[in-house]
């Protein structure tokens, strides 16, 4: 149940100790539209009980009468009519259209017993209706009426109404002419409105990502008592579980003097809350008690930080001046028990938040406050941030820590100040410091000065990043001294920084332009540099230089990399260990690409030697590739492997040969491993009849040994 506008506060309710100026006001446009629809009912009535007795009786008459109905309202169509008004009648291919909406219904049945109307009884016993669309072809003039709406005291039909089945399928309802449709598989009821009684004995309302079902029980007089007994499902919008449904169930009593709410949403989300709604002398008060019990939050995200929450929130209030409260533990494997605790006050436009804080078991700690000035597009904010102790990663031996710190952000949406300070330290290094300046608005936000002092060394940067129009971004970094061993502990060493990067967002996709990327330095007790430049645009990434050097190895590459490939690069290195401590062996290769990524074009030379990282090791590797599917003469492909391991297996011996044209082809393979050996021989063609690479060829010998079981042999 809505409660009132922060705007507005509304009428209060006809009671026994009020008046009846004082009921509260409702939506002026759907009150009409409930008047309206009632009214056109009995209007309705009146005609049918006048027309049917002379036209209703027979299938000719009750097809004249809607034939008048389509004289009488310009815009509406049927098709086809079959049946007699008086008893069944089954309508085709209705239609409806003003300068404002249009309404298609595709077939429509009504069943009722027009003799109960003796007993002042409307019995309908179906009103059924299927292939239903609705376009809001442009939006309804506003009303110049502004007065408010009031419940009458009492709501009472002359005739009393026993809908015993409603059966709406196949609802398609467009906002716009051009809009896409918005699809309401089914919706079910049976109902009864006795004097001023209303009884919706149950309903069900289905769509493709939620469903409401229950029923509600109505008195339309005086207080407008009311209960209502409600279940719901509603599909999760989850990338990793789109099968995952939230389910629960709602249960409301009271009157328009007061509401008592007891919602319950079923595991994994597990959350009751308790809801008391009272409206006395022109106030709305409420109390929402909110308590979450075990929800599973990594069934919610495999990519959830903490595995469970728990604990309350109260929210109470009296028209728009409300107060908040909440403690949430989360259980994560990662962090020592994680705690929030929030207090806040709302009173007409400000807004205080009067203590955030955050806590672990492990001592890390956030603390936040301030206060923010509600006024459209004028709010202000005036927070301030402290913490202690913070440290990352959050378990284990930590890298960094951040011992105390603030942040400071005052200002409005369109003109705001930033500034951030922290402590910054490394075990076994001097406490250093973390400083960030800035300004921003709607649209931007200009980095004026970063400055890191930690790590042996200094970084400062700046830059401006823009969202709207459209994303931009500029940001230069400068740096001597720092010591990545913070981030990669087997990397120690003094590293230079001169960093230039601009990007933006254009029609035709992302363009970036990298003006600098140089590194140079210390690594592991050996030189190192690196010096890059290139930019991305169109789809196009154009290398114009990467050169990396440590002692004696070099990688050198240049060109561009698209739907068309143009890449030259040259690698070697008489010791990997000098590009990474754990890593060892030989390596030096060469290669160009041309041609497109469909088919391109490949020469390549790489050896390989004495190899080792981690649990992979090969003695000797030998790789030369010459493809060219376009050209008439042959390609070939060749592979040497000598004692390797990989996955814990051992291959003493392997080899791979490819030689041939696209239409004329030969292969063979051959392997020797702890596990057995293989060996292959065939012959045939490349083909694409559809767009996709066909082979067609035979084998003319095979052979699978394994070690615990015969050998396969295939000799034709």
């Amino acid at each position: 149940m809505n409660g009132p506008s922060p705007t507005q506060t509304p009428a209060p309710p006809r009671a026994d100790s009020t008046s009846a100026s004082q009921r509260p006001r409702v939506t002026r446009t759907l009150a009409r539209i409930a008047l309206l629809a009632a009214g056109a009912i009995i209007a309705l009535l009146l005609i049918f009980l006048t027309l049917v007795a002379g036209f209703g009786v027979t299938e000719g008459g009750t097809r004249q009468l809607f034939r008048w109905a389509e004289r009488l309202a310009p815009g509406l169509e049927i098709e086809g009519v079959e049946g007699q008004l008086l008893g069944e009648l089954n309508l085709k291919n209705m239609r409806y259209e003003d300068e404002f909406r249009r309404l298609l219904i595709s077939d429509a049945e009504l069943a009722w017993k027009p003799t109960a109307l003796v007993r002042s009884t409307l019995l309908v016993e179906r009103l059924l209706a299927s292939g239903i669309e609705f376009t809001q072809l442009k939006p309804a003039p506003a009303s110049d009426d502004e007065t408010p709406f009031e419940l009458p005291e009492k709501i009472e039909l002359p005739v009393a109404i026993d809908l015993r089945r409603l059966q709406i399928t196949e609802v398609d309802y467009r906002s716009a002419a051009d809009a896409e449709p918005q699809r309401l598989d089914s919706l079910t009821a049976q109902m009864s409105f006795i004097a001023s009684t209303l009884a919706l004995n149950s309903f069900e309302l289905n769509a493709e990502t939620f469903s409401v079902g229950g029923s509600v029980d109505a008195e339309l007089a005086d207080t407008y008592p009311a209960t209502f007994e409600l279940q719901w499902r509603f599909a999760l919008p989850l990338k990793q579980n789109p099968q995952q449904t939230a389910t629960g169930t709602l249960a409301l009593s009271g009157d328009l003097n007061g509401y008592n709410v007891e919602h319950r949403i079923a595991p994994p989300l597990a959350i009751e809350q308790q809801m008391l709604l009272s409206y006395r002398q022109g106030s709305l008060s409420y109390r929402i008690d909110s308590r979450a019990d075990r929800v599973n939050l990594a069934a919610l995200s495999e990519s959830s930080a903490a595995d469970e929450l728990r604990g309350t929130v109260l929210v109470e209030g009296v028209d728009q001046n409300l107060t908040v409260t909440a403690e949430l533990n989360l259980l994560a494997a990662d962090i020592a028990n994680p705690r929030i605790e929030l207090e806040a006050e709302l009173e007409g436009q400000q807004l205080q938040l009067q203590a955030l804080k955050l806590r672990t078991d492990g001592a890390h700690a956030l603390d936040a406050e301030g206060l923010v000035r509600l006024a459209g597009e004028s709010s202000t904010a005036d927070l301030q941030a402290r913490w202690r102790d913070l440290s990352w990663p959050l378990t284990g031996t930590p890298r960094l820590e951040a011992n105390t710190g603030e942040l400071t952000l005052k200002g409005s949406a369109d003109s705001y100040r930033l500034n951030a300070s922290s402590s910054l330290s490394a075990p076994e290094q001097p406490e250093g410091e973390l400083r960030i300046r800035g300004t921003g608005d709607q649209n931007q936000f200009l980095l004026e000065a970063l400055l890191v002092d930690a790590l042996d060394g200094e970084l400062a940067g700046s830059g401006d990043f823009r969202w709207a129009p459209q994303l931009r971004a500029n940001l230069e970094l400068a740096g001597e001294g720092i010591d990545p061993s913070v981030i990669l502990p087997e990397l120690p060493g003094s590293v230079s920084v001169d960093f230039q990067l601009a990007a933006t967002e254009t029609d035709m996709g992302l363009q970036a332009t990298m003006q600098r990327a140089k590194f140079a330095g210390i690594l592991a007790e050996r030189p190192f540099s690196i010096d890059g430049k290139g930019s991305f645009a169109d789809g196009v990434l154009v290398l114009e230089q990467l050169e990396a050097q440590a002692k004696d190895s070099s990688l050198e590459a240049s060109g561009s990399v698209g739907e068309m490939l143009n890449l030259d690069w040259a690698l070697r290195s008489p010791d990997l260990g000098t590009l990474y401590p754990a890593a060892r062996g030989k390596v030096q290769g060469s290669g160009k690409i041309r041609g497109s990524r469909q088919r391109p074009v490949v020469q390549t030379d790489l050896q390989i030697q004495n190899f080792a990282f981690t649990d992979y090791q090969i003695g000797t590797l030998d790789l030369t590739a010459d493809i060219d599917l376009d050209r008439p003469e042959p390609s070939q492909l060749l592979l040497r492997l000598s004692d390797a391991v990989a996955a814990g297996v051992t291959v003493s011996d392997a080899s791979l040969e490819v030689r041939g044209t696209e239409a004329q082809h030969s292969l063979s393979a051959r392997a020797d491993a702890d596990q057995g050996r293989l060996s292959l021989d065939a012959s045939g063609a490349l083909s694409d009849p559809s767009g996709t690479p066909v082979w067609q060829g035979r084998i003319e010998q095979g052979e699978i040994a394994a070690r615990d079981f015969e050998p396969w042999v295939l000799e034709q």
